[in-house]
């Protein structure tokens, strides 16, 4: 429900009526119960806002629900190459050295006991850590693969296959042909939700340092426009909010997965 908010329909005003996501997720299997079950739960847990008009009910995504998607919408809908610099931060500590934490060592990835890889830090954060007695080295990846031993640190195995069980699912459905505007929309959502829920697992580096990943982004933002002119057709005629028929989408949502995008 949370991800059919952010992906669809914040970009058109941000209200929708508990009829329209029900059509949604009915397409999905997912019957009247379970959904206004999980509506009660995330209205309880201030995720949603409820409005009732009559004996209909609207919502829309409350604070608590909104910041956490919004958050990491540019990485979510950037284009393959917008990440895809070779720029990266290596930090070396003295293995008797105090501890430094609190210079965001944890946003990096551990490579060993003593070394971090980052995709850039803050120059009051280098500043921090060279006064530590650490070594701070920027530069860009030489050659086009890593070593092993280098991508199961910085993608586990079990991260790499989910990536690739993304595209071999979808795959298919890819490759089946026409679907209809209510189904291109029930797989849009189904698409970004496991995305979303991969990418946010994968540590923020440059894209030449996570193939899998960017080879993963490549697919999802191909098939995502390819199902975008069917699923927003049957928002524009099915989808409606507590003002009637919902408002069209803003044109930033065609431009998810572009050099354009700015969120």
């Amino acid at each position: 429900i949370i991800t059919f908010f952010g992906d669809a329909i914040v970009a058109r005003g941000g209200n929708v009526s508990a009829k329209t996501v029900q059509s949604v997720l009915s397409g999905m299997n997912v019957g009247g119960s379970a959904v206004r079950t999980a509506f009660s739960r995330l209205v309880s847990d201030q995720w949603i806002v409820r409005t009732k008009i009559g004996r209909e009910s609207f919502y829309e995504l409350a604070d608590d629900g909104y910041r956490p998607f919004m958050a990491a919408s540019s990485r979510i809908y950037s284009v393959q190459s917008a990440d895809d610099t070779n720029d990266w931060t290596l930090v070396i500590k003295d293995g008797g050295a105090k501890k430094i934490s609190s210079h965001r060592l944890d946003a990096g990835v551990q490579l060993s006991a003593n070394c971090w890889l980052f995709k850039r830090i803050e120059d009051k954060v280098v500043d921090a850590l060279i006064e530590n007695d650490c070594l701070v080295l920027s530069g860009e990846l030489i050659g086009e693969e890593l070593p092993d031993w280098i991508l199961g640190k910085l993608i586990p195995d079990n991260l790499r296959d989910g990536y690739f069980q993304l595209q071999k699912r979808f795959s298919i459905i890819k490759q089946a042909g026409k679907l209809s505007p209510l189904d291109s929309l029930v797989v849009r959502c189904l698409l970004i939700h496991q995305w979303r829920r991969l990418l946010l697992s994968s540590p923020a580096l440059p894209g030449a340092l996570l193939p899998a990943e960017q080879e993963c982004r490549a697919f999802v933002a191909e098939f995502y426009h390819q199902l975008l002119p069917g699923s927003e057709a049957w928002l524009d005629e099915e989808a409606t909010c507590a003002n009637g028929r919902i408002p069209v989408a803003t044109d930033d949502i065609r431009l998810r997965f572009s050099g354009q995008f700015i969120q």
